[in-house]
């Protein structure tokens, strides 16, 4: 049986141009937190006066989304990287790693560690926290008697867009995760944007 399956997948990859968009054989509609599709995405993605009036069932409405394939009766994997209830089921290396050393590199003590997994409905709203609370860290620095400035490690904006391009443009058929870390005050590193 698992070799029809892999020849199957295999008729599935010459069929379809990207990964997200392949369906995510042994996966269900039961596998995604469709509450979250209908409360959180769908007033976002769609104009309300369109939903009034939208009759079709939550598999349609999904895949008119790119986030389930009716010929397969599965979701895609956009739409378990987007709203499944276990992600790292179906993708292993679907999760983001912060890493904190003690010394100049990877070869040093691990200070800290944070693992964000999940879909990613929950994991940039956590993401974004982190980077605003943890690691751009903020401090006042005197100018003058009178006047402070806030200083900053790293600019917010430019770590949460690193970060989203990282999240959005790599790989997800790869087992690793995205992993990042301060090399310095001045430097963070992504080195496996794939």
């Amino acid at each position: 049986i698992r070799l029809s399956l892999v020849g199957s997948e295999m008729c599935i990859r010459d069929s379809i141009k990207t990964f997200d968009a392949m369906p995510c054989i042994g996966a269900t509609v039961d596998d995604l937190d469709i509450a979250m599709f209908r409360q959180l995405y769908l007033p976002k993605a769609v104009p309300e006066d369109v939903l009034r009036e939208d009759g079709r069932d939550v598999e349609l409405q999904l895949q008119s989304l790119g986030f389930f394939d009716k010929r397969y009766g599965c979701p895609t994997y956009a739409g378990i990287l987007f709203f499944g209830k276990q992600v790292e089921r179906f993708l292993p290396g679907a999760y983001i790693q912060y890493v904190r050393f003690g010394g100049k590199g990877r070869e040093s003590e691990v200070k800290s560690e944070y693992k964000f997994a999940g879909n990613l409905c929950e994991v940039l709203f956590r993401l974004d926290t982190f980077v605003d609370t943890s690691i751009i860290n903020r401090r006042p620095v005197p100018v003058s008697a009178l006047r402070e400035k806030t200083l900053m490690d790293y600019p917010h904006w430019a770590t949460r867009e690193l970060l989203m391009n990282a999240i959005c443009h790599r790989t997800y058929e790869s087992n690793g995760p995205i992993q990042f870390y301060p090399v310095s005050y001045t430097h963070l590193t992504l080195p496996t944007i794939c």
